[in-house]
């Protein structure tokens, strides 16, 4: 059976499990396991694709069939209600609590969940060991860091970031950078992905109301533009991307951590052609 601690999704731990069934056994189908689960084929179906939510009653139905025990029932439950939750603040808390039970296991999910976007704050203290290593402490790191993080979450941060290979902790105690340069990659979970913008974007909320002028560029831009221009507009940003990133690559003596954050979504919404 595939982990099921390696999934946030449980519709693709489900499409996992029926391919390994069906690879394990021939004669295993889709009917089959629909007629365990007491309910219709297309039923099944429309759970897997997603056209279909996973009820309270039925839910009991597939961790049976699944033959999933004690703690595995319960992540998976989370995982169900992590998928059906309507609000950022309910599905943000059933996320922490997924990360409570993943590290629980996290010796057999170690690819599966990135810990750099865990905290927002993580990456600023992995670049402010690149720009000062070697680190002696996380107190050494209380001055440079924003005023709401605390020396408990930088030294927690520090140990965070090692045991991911981040960061390195040498024998005499300092930290020195890990690898040089990250890329999300598809591992990465989107949830925690997303959570992470979110952080920063209020930081430079922050950034905008307590920040010098000359400590930020802030600006905004609206304009009309057609349904096909998005994937050229996502091209513009890219390519600002890449120049920021070959900047710092290129900048030997870096003194002071920058978050640039890239914006850009629907304000208004399409007019319907049909009723006009």
């Amino acid at each position: 059976m595939p982990n099921l601690y390696s999934y946030i999704d449980f519709r693709k731990f489900l499409q996992d499990f029926v391919e390994e069934k069906k690879c394990s056994n021939p004669k295993f189908s889709l009917r089959l396991m629909a007629g365990k689960l007491d309910i219709s084929a297309g039923t099944l179906v429309r759970i897997l694709n997603g056209k279909r939510n996973l009820t309270p009653n039925l839910l009991p139905h597939f961790i049976s069939f699944i033959k999933l025990r004690e703690r595995a029932a319960e992540y998976f439950n989370l995982l169900v209600k992590f998928d059906q939750a309507k609000h950022h603040a309910e599905k943000n808390d059933i996320y922490d609590t997924i990360l409570t039970f993943r590290k629980e296991r996290f010796s057999k999910v170690t690819d599966s969940q990135h810990p750099l976007f865990d905290k927002w704050y993580y990456s600023i203290i992995r670049e402010l060991v690149v720009i000062h290593a070697p680190v002696p402490d996380g107190r050494s790191l209380v001055e440079l860091m924003p005023r709401s993080v605390t020396l408990r979450q930088i030294e927690k941060g520090l140990s965070v970031l090692c045991d991911a290979g981040l960061i390195k902790k040498q024998q005499n105690g300092v930290y020195t950078p890990g690898e040089e340069f990250l890329t999300t990659g598809e591992r990465w979970e989107s949830f925690a992905i997303q959570r992470y913008q979110k952080e920063m974007i209020e930081q430079g909320m922050e950034a905008l109301l307590n920040n010098p002028r000359g400590d930020r560029d802030i600006s905004t831009v609206t304009v009309g533009l057609a349904e096909n221009d998005m994937p050229q507009l996502r091209e513009i940003i890219r390519k600002a991307r890449q120049e920021i990133l070959d900047l710092a690559e290129k900048n030997k003596t870096p003194e002071i951590v920058y978050q640039v954050n890239f914006q850009a979504f629907k304000l208004s919404r399409q007019k319907n052609r049909e009723a006009s």
